[in-house]
């Protein structure tokens, strides 16, 4: 392999890398919301659930 091969495949390598990085952080945060949204949910009893509009 020449080296602008090699450098693309770093390049290419390195995006990937961030690319995967930030979709787990995605993940994590939505993971996060999700399970602080069931606990209030949880914190409310069946008739205010019932009756929240």
């Amino acid at each position: 392999m020449n080296a602008f091969q090699e450098k693309l495949n770093d390049t290419i390598e390195k995006l990937d890398r961030l690319l995967t990085q930030q979709q787990l952080k995605n993940s994590f945060e939505q993971n996060k919301k999700l399970i602080e949204s069931t606990k209030e949910e949880k914190s409310k009893s069946w008739w205010q659930k019932l009756f929240k509009g």
